[in-house]
């Protein structure tokens, strides 16, 4: 091979070893780019965590007034007991305690939520009274009955998607149904009276 030929050999060689450095240092700094976005990422992910306060579930118990109806609107669960004694005790996440209204007038106990609870989060509500007259569920609000529940007579009117399951024993019901959630009424029912608008 003749010393010129020789020579641009290893002007090509040295060229493509420049190349093929150049190459490398590029994968090198975008490897190392890559791991340095990816811990940054991590670490803003984990101080986000870090952040949240894992949702703390709440009893408190608050002071009623005298009632014999009841209403319910919002994504509340109601549990009854008829009992001499009167209570009133809620079960909620600490962040929705205080939104939510319980307010005894003209007899009449109404239980309202404000907005804000998760959808992953409930709230219940466990009554004790001596006696239950009426019962007004709306929205998504459920009644349920511990035990059975017996008077002279009852009113009572599901709206929305408002459900329940209740152990009657009275002398007369008033009746209204216009909710498509379930309704499970048991016991006592020979004597029902249908209000106006009842859904079939």
């Amino acid at each position: 091979m003749s010393p010129l030929r020789k020579s641009k050999v290893l002007i090509t060689n040295t060229k493509m070893k420049k190349s093929n450095l150049i190459l490398i240092g590029a994968l090198v700094a975008l490897f190392f780019f890559t791991l340095l976005f990816q811990l940054t990422v991590h670490s803003h992910v984990k101080k986000e965590k870090a952040a949240i306060k894992p949702v703390e579930i709440l009893t408190r118990n608050r002071d009623i007034d005298e009632f014999s109806f009841i209403t319910a609107d919002g994504p509340v669960t109601v549990v009854f007991t008829q009992s001499p004694t009167r209570n009133l005790q809620l079960k909620t996440p600490n962040y929705f305690m205080d939104s939510i209204s319980t307010v005894v007038q003209n007899n009449m106990l109404s239980i309202n939520l404000g907005k804000g609870l998760k959808s992953k989060d409930s709230v219940v509500i466990r009554i004790t009274n001596s006696s239950l007259a009426g019962l007004l569920l709306q929205s998504k609000a459920v009644f349920n009955s511990d035990g059975e529940l017996s008077g002279d007579s009852l009113s009572l009117e599901f709206k929305d998607e408002s459900a329940a399951d209740i152990q009657l024993n009275y002398g007369t019901i008033h009746y209204s149904n216009s909710s498509t959630g379930q309704i499970s009424l048991e016991g006592n029912l020979s004597q029902i009276k249908l209000k106006e608008h009842m859904k079939e």
